[in-house]
């Protein structure tokens, strides 16, 4: 009668759960929940990148990766694409803007997914803006032309 009671006493809480202190303590925060870049002009063929960090608070490790299927526009590229969080520590990542095709503003939000954490997505706002140089001169041939 006694183990009965014993395993009725663990399987209970699992049945109607836990009180709220106890899986948020298991939960991993994740901050900042929304980063933004902004790169500023870059001219067309040259490139900029920009680093950012997300923190993991808690006692779970997490894995942050973009949607499945999703793709960061063709001007832009994110290094680590998935990456693996253990608890407490924290994640960098860099995307870099190599502006192709057609001079304008680049402007789009993603998010990286981190399931299993509080929130369980960051939202990223990215500005940039290509440009072509007005002027492209060789300064070695101003200096070697003869008059």
């Amino acid at each position: 009668m006694r183990k009965v009671l014993v395993a009725f006493a663990l399987i209970l809480p699992g049945l109607y759960g836990c009180g709220n202190d106890i899986v948020n303590g298991l939960q991993s925060k994740i901050t900042p929940a929304e980063v933004t870049l902004d790169y500023g002009t870059v001219f067309i063929g040259e490139t900029s990148e920009k680093s950012f960090k997300l923190e993991s608070e808690g006692r779970v490790g997490l894995q942050l990766s973009l949607p499945g299927g999703y793709q960061l526009p063709a001007d832009f590229s994110l290094t680590p694409l998935k990456q693996n969080v253990i608890a407490g520590s924290p994640a960098n990542f860099k995307i870099v803007f190599a502006p192709v095709g057609l001079p304008g503003e680049r402007t789009f939000d993603f998010d990286i997914n981190a399931p299993g954490g509080t929130p369980s997505k960051v939202r990223i706002h990215v500005r940039a803006i290509a440009q072509i140089r007005a002027i492209q001169t060789n300064p070695a041939d101003c200096l070697t032309s003869a008059p």
